[in-house]
């Protein structure tokens, strides 16, 4: 049976003016962002991010001055232009200037999901099958998630895997125990979500397949026309897209020549090592490692370089 995959994110509203830098930011705060990018003078650079999602508001003031490049595998819309909202808010939060955790990367938006936020097997596997095939498929994210096993994606993902790449899925927001796909994929990293006092999310999904936790509620980022806030563990897989983008960048910057395979290991055992343990103690079903560090992350990948 196929899946119909869905996003469904919790609309926050829109009104930031009187809010302070670290209440609309809130997830900067938490992984000391700014002390990172200072310390390590890092944002994502050479490293490509493809986002598999709605599309992107390529006008959109948060990636002005980026080179961007999309495509699109939906049938009925053949522009990448993103009708949505879902797609532009993942990719700013990944990279986009002043609200991206990683604004140096490189955004490759792949539109999979139409207007309505739903897709099949096909627009997915159609989008692995042409990040496979490019030369320098460093991350990709995929906020998204449905209930039934492929096989033919599973197979993908464990290619691009073996290219060094690292795929990274949100675990999905029914607050339940059954695998969502391709999050539960063996060579994909799953991700759930907490908030601001790093407690679970009341809709995040759990289980055993959850790799780490990360901000995904009421956080800040880009959507076509201006920008908003949004909860989902939609929100949390670009969060932590960008850091492993800023862990990849620093590697590629001190050893340019190193093999991929190696670089992912680097930043994916950092990203579990470093993980700050909520929960029960140790690896849980709730949060997997952990919540997402930030500069001890970076710490940690120096170390190992």
């Amino acid at each position: 049976m196929g899946n119909i995959y869905k996003i469904n994110p919790q609309w926050d509203g829109d009104t930031i003016k009187t809010l302070s830098f670290s209440s609309v930011l809130w997830d900067f705060d938490m992984l000391q962002l700014l002390t990172l990018w200072s310390k390590y003078n890092v944002r994502g650079e050479g490293v490509n991010v493809y986002v598999l999602d709605t599309g992107i508001d390529f006008k959109h003031s948060a990636f002005a001055k980026k080179s961007l490049t999309t495509k699109s595998f939906v049938p009925t819309e053949t522009e990448a232009m993103d009708l949505n909202g879902h797609g532009t808010w993942c990719c700013g939060k990944v990279g986009g200037w002043g609200i991206g955790i990683a604004p140096g990367c490189n955004i490759i938006s792949a539109k999979v999901l139409n207007a309505n936020g739903e897709c099949s097997d096909t627009e997915i596997i159609n989008a692995l099958k042409w990040v496979l095939a490019q030369p320098k498929p460093h991350l990709v994210n995929m906020s998204l998630g449905g209930t039934n096993y492929n096989k033919e994606q599973d197979d993908l993902c464990t290619q691009l895997y073996e290219k060094g790449c690292i795929i990274v899925a949100a675990a999905g927001n029914e607050n339940t125990e059954e695998k969502s796909y391709p999050a539960a994929y063996k060579n994909v990293l799953a991700i759930a979500a907490y908030n601001s006092t790093q407690q679970k999310a009341n809709f995040s999904n759990y289980g055993d397949y959850i790799t780490v936790a990360a901000p995904g509620v009421s956080c800040y980022s880009s959507v076509p026309h201006g920008f908003r806030r949004l909860s989902g563990t939609s929100m949390a897989s670009p969060t932590v897209v960008g850091l492993l983008a800023i862990g990849l960048s620093y590697i590629y910057t001190k050893k340019p020549s190193i093999d991929p395979k190696t670089a992912r290991d680097i930043v994916v055992n950092s990203i579990k090592t470093t993980a700050i343990d909520l929960g029960t103690v140790g690896f849980d079903k709730f949060y997997g490692y952990g919540g997402i560090s930030g500069v001890k992350f970076l710490e940690a990948i120096a170390k190992a370089v």
